[in-house]
């Protein structure tokens, strides 16, 4: 976003960058899915053409709970576990050991204008969560690659299928600084911390 910003006239010196939105909630209570393969995805349903492919997905072990309004065009797969909708203050029950953060209709990139849209966005879904605590998985092509990757706080996947290859290759160590790293964001992203450190650099 801010090479957009900038490429389009806009002063470098003008432009703070929120690289994550703040998610404040009412209680800190997080349920902790201790499925390694378990990953929620939340949102538009319905917008997320991507799901309608997702039985083409050769995936042994990986299973998705989804959040949203639901899609009766959604095609029934054992690896989908719908589980409705839920008050955004109240994040303590949502299942998924992993957070995704995926758009548009395809399966090897988030491609079309909602994924042209996460080059320069950082998802609120993100946001969610690492809020409830949850590791990230992003397309390695989205605005939030580098800071998921710099700051340890999740994968990158280039594709859908990618998912559980990645996931198998993580070694202890690394899954326990990941959630490590996770536990610390979640903190500052609940308190406000995010906005709060760019409001302190503006003159």
């Amino acid at each position: 976003m801010k090479t957009l910003l900038v490429k389009h006239g806009i002063s470098v010196d003008k432009i703070e960058v929120l690289y994550l939105f703040d998610y404040l909630v009412a209680s800190n209570s997080i349920l902790k899915d201790e499925d390694y393969f378990s990953i929620c995805f939340a949102g538009n349903l319905k917008k997320s053409m991507f799901l309608k492919k997702m039985n083409q997905l050769k995936n042994v072990y990986t299973k998705y709970y989804l959040y949203g309004n639901f899609d009766t065009e959604l095609v029934e797969s054992e690896s989908f576990i719908y589980g409705g909708r839920f008050d955004p203050d109240n994040i303590s029950n949502i299942k998924g050991k992993w957070g995704l953060v995926w758009d548009g209709d395809g399966l090897n990139k988030c491609s079309g204008s909602m994924g042209e849209y996460l080059k320069i966005n950082a998802s609120h879904k993100a946001s969610l969560y690492l809020a409830s605590q949850k590791p990230l998985i992003v397309w390695n092509q989205s605005a939030l690659a580098n800071f998921v990757e710099d700051n340890k706080l999740g994968i990158t996947i280039d594709s859908l299928e990618d998912i559980e290859k990645e996931l198998l290759e993580l070694s202890e160590q690394q899954m326990d600084e990941i959630e490590c790293n996770v536990l610390h964001f979640a903190k500052k992203i609940t308190s406000g911390d995010m906005l709060s450190s760019i409001l302190k650099n503006i003159n």
